[in-house]
């Protein structure tokens, strides 16, 4: 069905992409094979990482300073409001 679940939880991955939509960047993003990620972003579909690299880029990344980002790991409110506010300077 198509009802909307206001609770449900959405992976990082899929939040980096809200937040690269967010920005503008999805054009860019598409092209994922001129991205090289970091080490510490994991488990990552194809479609994702372009918008895993400009978050990381902009330091806008959902995580905590200095763990691995897992984009098949739920994202928390926490990290999201931490990303979004950080994301803000960058929101025209």
């Amino acid at each position: 069905g198509n009802e909307k679940r206001g609770d449900e939880e959405i992976t990082k991955q899929e939040f980096v992409k809200l937040m690269t939509n967010l920005l503008g960047y999805s054009d860019i993003a598409k092209y994922s094979n001129i991205y090289v990620l970091p080490d510490e972003i994991t488990n990552i579909s194809d479609n994702a990482k372009g918008s895993a690299a400009i978050c990381y880029a902009l330091k806008i990344l959902p995580v905590k300073d200095g763990n691995a980002f897992n984009g098949s790991s739920k994202v928390t409110w926490a990290e999201a409001a931490s990303a979004l506010y950080r994301a803000l300077q960058f929101i025209k």
